[in-house]
């Protein structure tokens, strides 16, 4: 082949890399999204999925190293093409499989954590397998001579890292909230479609005679024939995924909480992350002819990753501390929305600073890729086998890290701890440089690279333990109360705040006062004393355990199920009420045998639960918020519907237009109290204003919920000032968008604005402002 028609080729294939990436990533969101219906949306079922998702390409890795030499150029292409179709194939019919066979019917095998990973990692494996074999068929396709073999598989991983970038920006502001996730998928499968159509045509101007003899009769090339010197390669690698992986969950987790999770938040850090990434792989594609000790920048390069991890995190978190800067007023900010915020701030919020943290690193991270590729590369006999090797090294790397910091680093480290063991490991990787280099240094080399190892060191131990950091970053006053917990599912703190209130933040988001806020417990207080007999309820989201709380006001209920999402929550609180007098009431939760407190997915909980509940209630959760859609949903609804009981009620906050047309449609009978709180069931709804006012009156009732901080009589404006809207199954509905697990239309309300949204306020019973 004539050397300008192997350029336009590999022109060509990489920008249909780079379109394959595009789509992969769409995938992923996607798929995460409505396998979490399956699994919940709790860290365990996250990680689940996430481990599912990277052995699958592990799998398609170690197959592409076995099986890529032994092809053609030609039959690679088309391998790559046929992949992708397949993968296309699969897409269409993704949503199909996901939610209404795996979701909707089997959800049965999502009982215990290990029936629920066997089921994930089989639903995942024939796309991931199909995405995890294209490197290292596009490498053996594509590489013509040894010398220019690094830099270029480094610019093709590179296209395809550049494009599931691009794919996180364009999927998570733009595609995914105009359409919706199914047709998402379809946009995805065209594209897919797309890439292997163009393989295909392009595979009949490839060579069909170099594929690489095989040895001892066997056809397919065993993986585990390369040299110790590879091998080697791939443990470095190995540890290098587990690092950055690890990493990685930090960052997004201290992000996270300073930008508020919204449904934008993820894509948008990941794409600055795999910019970074491709970025660093082009400038190393560039260098890597002049690097003349490959190991010794891969090592350095590790040291510097996780030095600069430490410094910046330090960085954010006294930037956060520091009071009346705009870090810590927006932190301090309880709604979170980014219509909210000055374009100014924003600019810098969601521009410079996921680029300050995120960018540096991952440049270095995408820089050592071609130097690795330089380390191996040495025979274009078995190039594929190459890639795929040190693909398989840094997917195991990155799910065996995923899997222990997401489950159990965070549990017992926290963020500062993690940081620190992955500072120390950066200690090792110096460490095992200078001992390899002690005899063939001179002096001076080898006292910077000690002084490196001496400096991380230091930052790991002078770096602020759990307390003290989490306290800078919510912004704690010295001498006022304040209490953090950190677990894998979260960032919970109790912090007074200058008005005497102690409030509770989890993940950076505002979740109620102590004294507990009137319509918190006005909204757990409602059904307990409508309900003619009630006997079980469940509560989803403690969140200050004001609602819960409220819930315990009729004493024939028997039985509270309370489930928080956020683990950690439930630490802060019980801690607060055996360190303050303030927490008497929320005491009560931990001591009140009538509550039954879950940490998991409330939504999954209700589906699984063999229980039929007298009333159910959704503590206020802002719709805007990451996965908050999934609350709110006509489909929830109608898992809801299943679990109550004979003239059972479900409770929900009535935030937005959009809520309370999807929650009256879902219920035959409605009523809307104060304009603000709503109330469905399949049966005629007992309310009466009066007799409930009467209840309220009673001693007994008003004592329980003083000793919470509220007064029955703050109740008095949304039961009797403001009006009483009542639906029966014949009347019509509000006629606006309905919310869906497929279209959480609220959540994406930067595509889908929220219009006038309610707010309760005590006293006037709520506000409107414009979404």
């Amino acid at each position: 082949m004539i050397a300008s028609v192997h350029r336009r080729l590999v022109l060509l294939l990489g920008g249909v890399f780079f379109l394959s990436g595009f789509s992969a990533l769409l995938y992923q969101v996607i798929w995460q999204r409505l396998l979490g219906l399956f699994t919940g949306s709790d860290v365990r079922s996250v990680t689940i999925i996430t481990g599912a998702y990277l052995g699958g390409l592990g799998v398609g890795s170690l197959i592409g190293s076995a099986i890529a030499d032994r092809l053609s150029s030609r039959q690679a292409v088309r391998a790559y093409g046929l992949c992708n179709i397949a993968i296309a194939l699969f897409a269409l019919a993704s949503r199909l499989f996901f939610y209404d066979v795996l979701f909707l019917r089997l959800n049965t095998l999502a009982e215990t954590p290990l029936l629920m990973l066997v089921t994930v990692f089989a639903s995942l494996l024939i796309p991931t397998t199909l995405m995890g074999l294209s490197l290292p068929l596009l490498a053996k396709a594509l590489v013509r001579s040894i010398e220019g073999a690094a830099r270029l598989i480094s610019r093709l991983y590179a296209g395809n890292t550049l494009g599931a970038g691009v794919g996180a920006l364009l999927a998570g502001w733009v595609l995914t909230g105009a359409v919706g996730y199914e047709w998402a998928l379809y946009v995805g499968a065209a594209i897919s479609g797309l890439v292997g159509i163009v393989a295909l045509l392009a595979g009949a101007r490839f060579e069909n005679s170099d594929a690489a003899p095989t040895r001892n009769g066997a056809w397919l090339q065993n993986p585990f024939d390369a040299p110790r010197a590879v091998w080697g390669w791939c443990a470095l690698v190995f540890a290098s995924g587990f690092l950055v992986i690890s990493l990685e969950i930090v960052w997004f987790r201290v992000l996270d909480f300073t930008l508020k999770s919204s449904v934008y938040t993820f894509g948008h850090l990941l794409a600055f992350f795999l910019i970074g990434d491709a970025i660093g792989s082009l400038i190393g594609a560039r260098r890597v002819a002049r690097i003349r000790n490959p190991r010794r920048v891969f090592l350095l390069l590790q040291a510097l990753i996780a030095l600069y991890a430490l410094g910046v995190t330090w960085l954010l978190a006294a930037a956060a501390g520091s009071r009346g800067s705009f870090l810590a007023t927006y932190i301090a900010a309880a709604d979170g929305r980014i219509t909210l915020v000055h374009p100014l701030i924003l600019v810098i919020l969601f521009g410079a600073l996921p680029a300050l943290v995120l960018l540096p690193p991952a440049i270095m991270i995408g820089y050592y890729f071609p130097v690795v590729q330089k380390a191996i590369q040495t025979d274009t006999q078995v190039v594929g086998q190459r890639v795929g090797l040190v693909e398989v090294a840094n997917i195991m790397g990155n799910t065996a890290g995923s899997i222990l910091t997401g489950t159990l680093l965070l549990d017992t480290l926290g963020t500062p701890g993690t940081l620190k063991l992955v500072g120390l490991l950066g200690v090792l990787f110096v460490l095992l440089l200078l001992w390899e280099n002690m005899r063939a240094w001179s002096l001076r080399a080898r006292l910077a690279h000690g002084g490196l190892a001496a400096a991380l060191l230091l930052v790991v131990v002078a770096f602020p333990g759990l307390d003290a950091f989490w306290a800078q970053m919510h912004g704690a006053v010295p001498g006022r109360y304040f209490a953090v917990a950190e677990d894998s599912t979260g960032i919970s703190a109790m912090r007074e705040a200058d008005d005497g209130l102690v409030n509770i933040w989890a993940n950076g988001r505002s979740q109620g006062d102590i004294p507990f806020l009137d319509w918190h417990s006005f909204i757990g207080a409602l059904p307990a004393l409508v309900h003619p007999d009630p006997r079980s309820v469940m509560v989803i989201g403690v969140g200050s355990a004001g609602s819960p709380y409220a819930v315990g006001v009729n004493p024939a209920i028997e039985r509270i199920y309370a489930v928080e999402l956020i683990g950690s929550e439930l630490h802060v609180l019980r801690r607060f009420a055996q360190e303050d007098a303030r927490g008497a009431a929320v005491g009560a939760l931990f001591s009140d045998p009538r509550y039954t407190l879950v940490v998991g997915d409330g939504r999954r909980e209700v589906a699984i639960s063999d229980t039929l509940f007298d009333a159910v209630i959704i503590d206020a959760v802002l719709p805007w918020t990451s996965h908050a859609g999934l609350l709110y949903s006509q489909e929830f609804y109608d898992v809801l519907r299943a679990r109550l009981a004979a003239d059972g009620l479900v409770v929900q906050w009535r935030p937005t237009q959009r809520s309370e047309a999807t929650f009256t449609r879902a219920f035959p009978y409605v009523v809307l109290v104060g304009e603000i709180v709503m109330i469905g069931s399949s049966s005629p709804i007992p309310y009466d204003a009066a007799a409930l006012l009467a209840r309220l009156q009673d001693e007994q009732v008003s004592a329980y919920l003083r000793a919470g901080g509220t007064d029955a009589a703050s109740f008095t404006h949304w039961i009797s000032a403001a009006p009483l809207t009542v639906w029966g199954p014949q009347d019509a509905r509000p006629a606006y968008d309905l919310l869906t697990d497929l279209f959480p239309r609220d959540e994406y309300y930067l595509n889908n604005p929220l219009g006038a949204i309610r707010y309760p306020v005590s006293g006037v019973g709520w506000v409107e402002l414009e979404g």
